[in-house]
């Protein structure tokens, strides 16, 4: 079984979007140090509850050399710190971080780096979802921030992402400079910024 240590965010992203049974159901069984722990029941809210509820497929483990995190710039959080001193110490074959700075230090640690949304992909190519995309929106509606660049290229990974076509009957004379055509092709990530330009437009996908 592959060792695969998981920091705060990603839990709580998962409970969030009641989904934290996908690390079960792609990994089996993970680990978090007791920084990370401590981080996500530090409130009583669900990531807490479903956390704790959770059972022993999520191991917590305290790491051994406490003296290693003043090695650590002081930017990452406790978790995170622990999670990399731990995947260290356990010769980890996996870390799930989100924070960039973490991922980047994690990456110079020689450490092999997924996170959340790398998670999901995983998760859809291997059946465990049907697609990737309801569950990006709901993240956003929960407050989690993912990028239009970032969700593309997800998206992308996942098989789900599509091009559409758009025609515009009727251009306000505006933008005619700016447009210059009558026929655009456009992807994902602008197809709401077009369609807000025109209420006289046909979207054929």
């Amino acid at each position: 079984m592959r060792k695969v240590i998981v920091n705060s965010t990603p839990l709580i992203i998962l409970c969030g979007i009641g989904k934290l049974n996908i690390l079960k159901e792609v990994y089996e069984e993970i680990i978090i140090p007791s920084a990370v722990y401590t981080e996500v029941t530090a409130k009583a809210d669900s990531a807490c509850i479903q956390l704790q509820s959770a059972g022993d497929w999520i191991r917590v483990e305290q790491i051994k050399d406490h003296s290693e995190k003043k090695m650590y710039k002081a930017k990452l959080h406790d978790g995170e710190v622990e999670v990399m001193i731990l995947a260290q110490e356990r010769k980890a074959d996996l870390v799930i971080l989100d924070d960039n700075a973490a991922k980047k230090t994690a990456k110079y640690l020689g450490l092999s780096v997924t996170g959340t949304l790398g998670v999901l992909v995983k998760a859809k190519r291997q059946g465990i979802i049907k697609e990737v995309r309801p569950l990006l929106v709901e993240m956003r509606q929960k407050g989690f921030y993912v990028s239009n660049a970032v969700e593309q290229m997800v998206l992308e990974q996942a098989g789900e992402w599509r091009k559409r076509k758009i025609y515009l009957r009727s251009i306000p004379k505006s933008i005619e400079k700016y447009v210059g055509i009558v026929r655009l092709k456009c992807d994902d990530s602008v197809f709401s910024t077009i369609a807000a330009i025109s209420n006289n437009e046909r979207a054929v996908n």
